[in-house]
C-alpha cells in the first residue's frame, strides 16, 4: 500500500491494522511488544493490556524461544538488521495454553539509526492445516483403495486416477489423462446406455450400474460402476468421481452357478447340499417331490435328521460324513423319510 503523505499515513494505518483479518503485533529489539491489534487478541484469547511490554515468547510454546532469542540478538547485532517480508510457518500458543498452527511474515526496520522494530503478521492456519489434513488422507485413501478410482472435469476429461485402475484397465495415467472415458468402451451396450449415465450424472444424480468394459489389451471385464457429481461452493458441478469394482470373476462364478443348477434341476437324481453338523442348504425338484417338499418351501429349519430315519441318520452322520469329510467322498446304502413319515 503505497499512501502519499505522512497526515494520509498517520490517519490511515492506525485504522487498517485495528481492522485487520490477521493478527498484527510490533516487537522492538529487546522482544517486547509494542502493540497487538484486535485480530491478535482473538487470536491467542489475550487483551492488548496482557500483552503490551511482555516479551513476544509468551505467545510461543517453550521449544521455539531459543532460536527467537538468537533472532533478537543478531538484529541487535546489526547482522540481521533487515528482514522484509520473510514468512514462517510454526505454533504459537494462545492463553488457554493450547498450541495451533500459524503463519506469520516479519518485516524488520528502524527509526532513526539506533531502535529497530519488527512488525508479525500473523494468520491462524488451523482450519487450513485439517483440510490439508483431510485431503491428505482422503488422497491416501483413494491411492491405496482396491476399486478403481477415476475422476474427471465437467466435459468428461480424465483429471486424475488411482494405481488401481491402472491394475484394473491396463493404462497408465499418463496414458489417460486429458483422455475421455470412452476409450474403455466395449460395446456391450447401446447408445441408449451411455445417454442415460451422462443424463443422470449431469443432472446432479448418482448413476451405478454392472458395465462391460474393455482393458488396454482388449480383453473385457465387468464392473459394478458408480459415478457422483462433485460440486463446488455454489452447488455447481466441476467433477465427476467414478469407482469400479471389478466383478468379472463373481459373474463368472455366477455363470457357471447357474448352469450347474440348471443340471442340478433337470436330473431325476435326489441331490443335496449341508453342513457337516446336519444343516441343510439345497434340495433340488427332485429331492423335494421324494421328500414331499414343495418348490416354494423354506427349508432353513431342516436337518439331515428330519430326512432320515433313526439307523439311517446314524450311519450318515456318524459314518458318512465325517467320512467325506476325511476322504472326500462316501458311498454306502441308507433310506430317506417322507414327510408323511413313509
Amino acid at each position: 500500500l503505497i499512501l502519499a503523505g505522512n497526515v494520509v499515513t498517520s490517519r490511515l494505518v492506525p485504522a487498517v491494522v485495528a481492522h485487520a483479518v490477521d493478527g498484527i503485533i510490533t516487537m522492538n529489539e529487546q522482544g517486547l511488544v509494542q502493540s497487538f491489534n484486535p485480530a491478535a487478541e482473538r487470536i491467542f484469547g489475550y487483551g492488548k493490556d496482557e500483552v503490551l511490554g511482555k516479551p513476544l515468547t509468551l505467545l510461543m510454546p517453550e521449544r521455539y524461544r531459543d532460536a527467537h532469542q538468537r533472532g533478537l540478538a543478531r538484529v541487535r547485532s546489526g547482522g540481521e538488521a533487515r528482514i522484509i517480508g520473510k514468512t514462517i510457518e510454526m505454533h504459537g500458543l494462545r492463553k488457554d495454553g493450547s498450541e495451533f498452527p500459524l503463519e506469520l511474515t516479519l518485516a524488520t526496520w528502524k527509526i532513526g539509526k539506533e531502535v529497530s522494530y519488527t512488525s508479525i503478521v500473523i494468520r491462524d492456519i488451523t482450519e487450513r492445516k485439517r483440510t490439508e489434513e483431510a485431503l491428505r488422507l482422503q488422497s491416501a485413501a483413494l491411492e491405496s483403495a482396491a476399486n478403481a478410482v477415476v475422476i474427471t472435469d465437467r466435459e468428461g476429461r480424465i483429471t486424475w486416477v488411482n494405481p488401481a485402475f491402472t491394475r484394473l484397465t491396463g493404462y497408465r495415467p499418463e496414458e489417460v489423462l486429458g483422455q475421455n472415458p470412452r476409450l474403455l468402451k466395449s460395446g456391450q451396450h447401446d447408445q441408449g446406455f451411455y445417454q442415460d449415465r451422462w443424463e443422470t450424472i449431469l443432472s446432479g444424480q448418482v448413476w451405478q450400474r454392472e458395465m462391460i468394459n474393455r482393458r488396454k489389451d482388449g480383453s473385457l471385464f465387468t464392473g459394478e460402476q458408480t459415478i457422483a457429481p462433485v460440486r463446488d461452493e455454489r452447488g455447481e458441478i466441476t467433477h465427476f468421481v467414478g469407482i469400479n469394482h471389478d466383478i468379472t470373476e463373481r459373474k463368472r462364478a455366477e455363470d457357471s452357478w447357474a448352469r450347474l443348477t440348471a443340471i442340478l434341476e433337470t436330473t431325476t437324481d435326489f441331490v443335496a447340499t449341508g453342513d457337516a453338523k446336519g444343516q441343510v442348504f439345497y434340495y433340488n425338484r427332485a429331492a423335494r417331490r421324494m421328500l414331499g417338499i414343495g418348490e416354494e418351501e423354506d427349508i432353513a429349519t431342516v436337518r439331515i435328521s428330519d430326512t432320515h430315519p433313526e439307523w439311517a441318520n446314524r450311519i450318515v452322520m456318524g459314518e458318512g460324513i465325517p467320512t467325506a469329510v476325511r476322504d472326500g467322498i462316501w458311498s454306502g446304502e441308507t433310506a430317506l423319510l417322507r414327510r408323511d413319515g413313509r
